[in-house]
C-alpha cells in the first residue's frame, strides 16, 4: 500500500510541476509590471510568443557541431528530470531515493554547461559575450554549490533531499549552519534565473525548447529552495490524499512567495549585482559548512 501511495504522488507530482512550469513563467512576466506600477502583458503572451516561434524554422550554422543541434533537446531533458525529482507537496514518493540534492545540482549545471556550449558552437558574438559570462560565475557558483550541500547533508546526515526535509521539519538540524547554508543556495538559485539570456541567435524549435528549458529550471530552482528553506507543510506519501492536500495549498503558497519575491529580484537584477550575489553565496556556503564541521566536531 504505501509503494502504491508512492507511485500514485510521484505520478501527480510529475503532472503538476509539467503543469506548474508555464503558469510560472507567465506569472513571472505579469509580476514585474505589476510591481512598476504598469499594465502587464497578458498572462499567456510569452506562450503565444512561443507559438508563433514553431511556425518559423529553425536557423543553424551549417558549421554547427552536434553539440549545437542536440543542446536544446538535451537542456530540456534535464530540466525536465531535475524538476519531476524535486518534491513538491509530498516527501517518500518513489523516486526518493534518486533525489541525492548533489546530483539534482549536478544535472542543473549539466543544462548550463550543455547549453554554454551550443552557444560558443554557433559563433554568435552576443550569445558568446553571454555565454561567457556565466561561464565566469560558475568558477564560483560551482564551489559555493559543493560546500552548501556538503554543509546540508552533514547537518542531516545524508544527501538525498528527502533526507534533508526531513531533518529541517523534525528541528533536528543546527539553524545556523542550515540558514547560511540554505540562504547561499538562494543567492546561487537567482543568479541562475537572472542570468542574461544566451539564446538570441536561435529561433523556430530550438528556441521554443530553450524557453521551456528555462521555465522548466526556475521552478525547479523554486521548488528546490522552497523545500530547503520553507517546507513546512509537505505531507508524506504515505499520508494519504487529505494530507495532499494540505501539501498542495503549502506548495502554492511557497510558488506564490517565490514569484513575488523573484520577480522583484529580476527587476533589479545587473551583472555586478548577479556577481556579487555568487560571490557572497560562496562566503554563506563557506561560512555553513564551517559550523557545521564545529557542530559535528563539538558532538
Amino acid at each position: 500500500m504505501t509503494l502504491l501511495l508512492g507511485i500514485v504522488a510521484q505520478l501527480l507530482h510529475i503532472g503538476l510541476v509539467l503543469l506548474a512550469a508555464p503558469l510560472l513563467a507567465g506569472a513571472l512576466s505579469v509580476a514585474p509590471a505589476w510591481l512598476a506600477g504598469r499594465t502587464p502583458p497578458p498572462f499567456a503572451q510569452p506562450w503565444r510568443d512561443l507559438l508563433r516561434q514553431l511556425r518559423k524554422q529553425a536557423i543553424r550554422n551549417e558549421a554547427a557541431s552536434i553539440v549545437g543541434r542536440m543542446a536544446p533537446t538535451v537542456s530540456v531533458a534535464l530540466a525536465g528530470v531535475a524538476v519531476c525529482l524535486i518534491p513538491s507537496f509530498a516527501l517518500g514518493m518513489v523516486s526518493a531515493p534518486m533525489t541525492d540534492l548533489l546530483s539534482l545540482l549536478a544535472v542543473l549545471g549539466l543544462g548550463r554547461t550543455m547549453r554554454v556550449l551550443a552557444v560558443l558552437d554557433t559563433g554568435n558574438g552576443a550569445g558568446g559575450a553571454a555565454a561567457a559570462a556565466s561561464g565566469r560565475l560558475a568558477v564560483l557558483a560551482e564551489p559555493a554549490v559543493w560546500l552548501a550541500v556538503f554543509a546540508l547533508a552533514l547537518l542531516a546526515g545524508g544527501g538525498t533531499l528527502d533526507r534533508i526535509v526531513a531533518a529541517r521539519l523534525d528541528g533536528g538540524m543546527a539553524p545556523g549552519a542550515a540558514a547560511l547554508a540554505g540562504a547561499g543556495l538562494a543567492l546561487l538559485a537567482w543568479a541562475a534565473c537572472a542570468a542574461p539570456p544566451m539564446d538570441t541567435a536561435r529561433s523556430g524549435s530550438d528556441l521554443v525548447l530553450s524557453q521551456i528549458a528555462d521555465a522548466l529550471n526556475r521552478l525547479a530552482w523554486c521548488d528546490l529552495i522552497g523545500a530547503l528553506v520553507l517546507p513546512y507543510g509537505m505531507a508524506t506519501a504515505e499520508a494519504g490524499p487529505l494530507a495532499w492536500a494540505v501539501g498542495l495549498l503549502a506548495w502554492v503558497g511557497r510558488l506564490l512567495l517565490a514569484v513575488g519575491l523573484l520577480s522583484a529580484g529580476l527587476s533589479v537584477a545587473s551583472a555586478p549585482r548577479v556577481r556579487s550575489a555568487v560571490v557572497l553565496a560562496l562566503v554563506l556556503a563557506v561560512l555553513g559548512a564551517v559550523l557545521a564541521l564545529a557542530g559535528k566536531g563539538g558532538a
